[in-house]
């Protein structure tokens, strides 16, 4: 983004931030009300947007790993008893994996982001 942003004037670098800026901000809140939907949504438009991918594509990364983590919140809930059925837990699960095959390349330092570092993400949680 630093090299787009020399060429631009100051109000095409002021949109540009205002954007970033309410972005994570709608990324955090999604995750904190567990909207799986909409964050799988988020990640793969940010990832597919080609108008904006110049200026948006670094937030891939951190989109994907607030939905990693909103998906084992679910998960964790589903487990607890507090969450939906067992069907719900093996969607869950699918989705995850999914997420780790396409991903698999940025997977550890997706889990290493400070506004991803959670309790959620710890790997006794993925193994039991």
């Amino acid at each position: 983004m630093k090299v787009l942003e020399v060429n631009l004037p100051e109000s095409s670098r002021k949109f540009i931030t205002c954007i970033r800026k309410y972005m994570l901000f709608y990324l955090k809140l999604t995750e904190e009300t567990v909207d799986i939907s909409t964050l799988d949504h988020a990640y793969t438009s940010i990832w597919a947007n080609k108008r904006l991918s110049l200026c948006l594509e670094d937030l891939v990364p951190v989109a994907l790993g607030r939905y990693i983590k909103a998906l084992t919140s679910s998960m964790r809930q589903t487990n607890n008893g507090s969450g939906a059925a067992n069907g719900s837990l093996d969607h869950l699960l699918e989705n995850m994996f999914s997420l780790f095959l396409e991903h698999v390349t940025i997977w550890s330092d997706i889990c290493n982001f400070p506004e991803i570092k959670g309790p959620e993400l710890v790997k006794s949680n993925f193994h039991g």
